[in-house]
């Protein structure tokens, strides 16, 4: 898992009332955005060898928001919904 700001990746999105109920929240300061990471299915082969920054990816369209008071979490699906994802690229240069 990973911080979406640590891949340079901003949401801008609601919870409805039933996801707030689901994570229990009382504020927005109780909730975190994390992003599940994966390996493409080609890597999978060259295992055990295992890169850690080789074809990483992450999925984008299904965050993670955990209550980290509560310790409960969600999935959210966001397939069916128009989402801008602004992924910044900061290459080093030269």
């Amino acid at each position: 898992m990973a911080f979406p700001y640590t891949l340079n990746v901003d949401y801008d999105f609601e919870l409805n009332g039933e996801d707030i109920a689901l994570l229990g929240a009382e504020s927005a300061g109780d909730l975190v955005v994390m992003l599940l990471l994966y390996k493409s299915a080609p890597d999978l082969a060259e295992l055990p060898t295992v890169s850690v920054n080789k074809n990483v990816n992450a999925a984008l369209r299904a965050p993670l928001i955990i209550n980290t008071k509560k310790l409960l979490g969600i999935q959210k699906p966001m397939y069916d919904a128009s989402i801008s994802v602004l992924v910044k690229n900061q290459l080093p240069t030269e």
